[in-house]
């Protein structure tokens, strides 16, 4: 992943010390983007692919772990 797109959120933004986002992403050299506040139609979107990774991750503990590492895999096309 080359970017990351969030919302204005608190814990998106920051310095990388007390932020866990704001880390990960520099230490993975990924660019962090922000969507303009009070902007439905980007947030909405972001909002979507969230929820559509914990469907994925709903009820793993019942799953064969070769599932989950199939589903683990999808995530990144999702992003």
């Amino acid at each position: 992943m080359e970017i990351a797109y969030s919302d204005n959120g608190k814990e998106f933004r920051g310095n990388s010390e007390h932020h866990a986002f704001t880390k990960l992403c520099k230490e993975q050299k990924i660019e962090q983007k922000f969507t303009k506040g009070r902007n439905p139609k980007s947030n909405g979107k972001a909002e979507r692919v969230i929820r559509t990774i914990m469907e994925m991750w709903h009820d793993t503990k019942n799953l064969n772990p070769r599932l989950i590492e199939n589903r683990t895999k999808t995530i990144p096309q999702l992003l």
